[in-house]
């Protein structure tokens, strides 16, 4: 959100991060929408290191917002329009069947900022 600012700091150069959060993948590979409307990686791509959000999603996300989710239901999702962070950590394994958690999380919190 500071891009690539800490502390008054520059820590990465701008154009560093705007690459890392934006699509790189080339045109001709398509979205991961093979379940139709209800894909969990729907209207989204890949930047350096993060999911991309690049169109309509069945989470309501905004376009232009990035994530990456961890193996332990751990997630974290960077919002720039509504200067918003969410951060889940937890350890819960196998996290496959508690994806209402981050469902209800995000609810929450995009209502809360929007």
């Amino acid at each position: 959100l500071s891009d690539g600012e800490l502390y008054g700091k520059q820590i990465l150069k701008s154009e560093t991060v705007k690459k890392m959060c934006s699509n790189n993948l080339p045109d001709d590979i398509p979205q991961l929408d093979y379940l139709g409307d209800t894909a969990p990686f729907r209207g989204e791509r890949f930047g350096l290191g993060v999911a991309v959000i690049c169109s309509e999603n069945r989470r309501n996300h905004s376009i232009g917002s990035y994530y990456w989710l961890g193996a332990a239901l751990t997630n974290f999702h960077i919002d720039p329009s509504t200067n918003s962070i969410f951060i889940i950590l937890s350890q819960y394994m196998p996290s496959i069947d508690k994806t209402h958690i981050i469902d209800a999380f995000y609810k929450f919190g995009y209502v809360g900022n929007k």
